[in-house]
């Protein structure tokens, strides 16, 4: 989608833009509780700083836009932030942006695609993640009703199936999706966009939200569903090692919260459905050295996958995540 496009979709947001805004999230099932102390976290939250993007945007007079690195595109009306108090925001507004279309991408942010179906987590099919956010001299802002027009990139053909979902982040990363109300996609672009170098076709919605916002549908199977295991080596457990399964065939994945010492399980977080392929994927801390696994499988019932784990660096671990 090249700039005057943008601008053009701008013009038209206040009419289509109505009933764009996702509810709150009220509640969450009883989710697993990370360790409060967990020597990785640290590694993703140097992930997110270094995936952040950062803009600097004023549309006191005339629509504005911001163009991510890997595709994104927010196109913003005129006078499209908010104060906290409601007030409109003038001047400069410091915009920041993470994207995360592929499952590598996701896994290296610890941002799992799990949604609330009727209060289960379920694991959906993802279009791909973006976290926006607006700040004026450090203070969150928000955005106006009729605020931005959004477009998420994919490299395939757009699946009809997607809808919009928003994300609640606890204390150690974890993301949890909710579907929006109402799905505003209205359209998906036949034509691939290159203004960025890159051969897209887009996911297009108006929005009056910030915050991590996803495209996704609840995925599903005739097959019976199971739980699963990991057991890792032992002196690998939940205090020094995470675990994550991967569904290629979804552009999905998910932590691996519950269990004991060096076993891992889904619990009664979620299930799986027998027969999908995964790749179960480890990364471990253990004094001041980096061990991962990556283990190819398809699920069975109660599958109970024993790993083992090699030395590594982050550098390398990071390159083999970004090829799943």
């Amino acid at each position: 989608m090249k700039k005057t496009q943008m601008l053009f979709l701008v013009s038209a947001m206040a009419i289509v833009i109505a009933g764009c805004k996702k509810e709150e999230t009220t509640g969450l099932p009883n989710t697993p509780v990370a360790p409060g102390q967990h020597a990785l976290f640290q590694v993703f939250e140097d992930n997110l700083t270094n995936a952040t993007q950062h803009f600097t945007l004023n549309v006191d007079g005339a629509p504005g836009y911001v163009q991510g690195a890997h595709g994104f595109y927010g196109a913003f009306a005129i006078n499209a932030f908010r104060h906290a108090d409601g007030t409109a925001v003038t001047g400069n507004v410091d915009i920041d942006l993470v994207e995360a279309y592929t499952v590598g991408q996701m896994l290296l942010l610890n941002k799992q695609t799990m949604g609330l179906d009727g209060g289960q987590l379920k694991p959906l099919v993802s279009g791909g993640q973006f976290r926006l956010r607006a700040f004026q001299n450090g203070s969150a802002l928000k955005l106006a009703p009729g605020g931005a027009y959004i477009g998420v990139p994919t490299n395939n053909v757009p699946d009809p199936n997607m809808s919009v979902f928003s994300g609640n982040v606890d204390d150690a990363g974890t993301i949890t999706w909710s579907e929006w109300p109402a799905n505003p996609i209205v359209a998906l672009d036949s034509v691939p966009a290159d203004s960025t170098g890159g051969n897209y076709f887009y996911y297009n919605f108006p929005s009056d939200s910030l915050g991590w916002i996803n495209c996704d549908y609840f995925s599903s199977s005739s097959q019976p569903l199971t739980g699963v295991q990991v057991t890792c080596p032992v002196d690998y457990d939940h205090s020094n090692t995470m675990v994550w399964i991967v569904f290629p065939d979804l552009n999905s994945m998910t932590n691996v919260w519950e269990g004991v010492d060096n076993v891992f399980a889904t619990g009664s977080w979620y299930t799986i459905p027998v027969g999908l392929n995964i790749t179960v994927v480890a990364l471990a801390e253990v004094d001041g050295e980096y061990f991962s696994s990556f283990s190819n499988a398809v699920v069975s019932d109660n599958l109970n996958l024993n790993i083992t784990m090699q030395p590594t660096t982050l550098a390398a671990f990071d390159q083999v995540v970004g090829g799943l």
